[in-house]
């Protein structure tokens, strides 16, 4: 089956748990309960194959994390189908990590491992943060289970970072997972989560990021379906950090040196990947997400 049904108005893990894309890439989103011992295994060209057990109860898998990785793993190709496509802020972007060599990379929201133990694999330092003890505790087995060395820390974004993160960095990269804030404050407020305490929540945690410093802050969006050739807006969570980066980055303490205005201070703006961009760069099966870059 297509993967491009999983995110229309119908969606059901149902209809997306069996999906297949790439050579032995199982099921995302995949609880891993359907594979041999619950383990899935993801097969990123750059590091060859990566093992993932997703943990007692099973964590659910996302596609977000595994693209974000192919991006990072395959930086000169991503550069330059970013200067090809049209997507000049993002060949900026990522050519400023292409020049770094070995990233230090922060995942916050790390899950079971799907985006950052592959950049362990290939040589970069890696630092994994999660709310949930149980999802760390399922990422150190999964690191040892594909020979990586990692560091983890128990932290909750929308907190102020503890002093041994603050040590850690700053940082080439930090990527987020903004969904799983998204649905941890869901679960909490339930109807009373609204947009108004989304963006609240969204600006401190954006803000508690900052503190820990970053190059390049890395997020994943999806692109609603297409309706009548006019393509629907990304999603909403999306939407609501994307509005958060525009707010955040205009604040006087947060600017940054303009690339082409020497001496002067511009805001910061959120690139977004355009539609269709990271499949034709062959960095992932077709698929409505995109790539946020700040």
């Amino acid at each position: 089956q297509e993967y491009m049904p999983c995110f229309d108005e119908e969606y059901t893990y149902q209809r997306c748990c069996t999906y297949r894309f790439g050579p032995n890439v199982r099921g995302l989103p995949d609880d891993c309960q359907a594979h041999p011992n619950g383990i899935m295994t993801l097969d990123f060209s750059a590091v060859g194959s990566i093992a993932l057990h997703c943990g007692h109860p099973p964590e659910t898998v996302w596609l977000g994390g595994y693209l974000a990785a192919r991006a990072l793993l395959e930086l000169p190709r991503a550069v330059a189908a970013a200067a090809l496509g049209n997507w000049a802020p993002g060949a900026s972007i990522l050519g400023v990590l292409a020049d770094t060599g070995p990233l230090r990379v922060l995942d916050v929201g790390c899950g079971v491992g799907v985006m950052s133990l592959p950049l362990a694999r290939a040589g970069h330092n890696v630092t994994a943060a999660d709310i949930d003890p149980r999802a760390l505790a399922t990422y150190q087995r999964n690191a040892w289970r594909n020979g990586v060395r990692v560091s983890t820390q128990i932290w909750d974004m929308t907190q102020a970072p503890p002093l041994s993160l603050l040590a850690r960095g700053p940082w080439d990269v930090i990527h987020v997972e903004i969904g799983s804030v998204v649905m941890a404050d869901y679960k909490i407020s339930g109807s009373s989560q609204d947009i108004s305490r989304l963006n609240g929540l969204l600006v401190g945690a954006l803000i508690n990021l900052l503190r820990l410093g970053f190059q390049v802050l890395l997020s994943t969006a999806v692109y609603g379906p297409r309706k009548r050739s006019v393509d629907a807006n990304i999603d909403t969570a999306a939407s609501a950090w994307m509005w958060v980066l525009r707010k955040v980055g205009t604040y006087p303490e947060f600017r940054q040196p303009c690339r082409d205005q020497p001496g002067r201070w511009c805001d910061r703006h959120p690139a977004v990947s355009p539609r269709d961009w990271i499949t034709e760069a062959g960095l992932g099966p077709p698929t409505r997400h995109a790539l946020v870059l700040w």
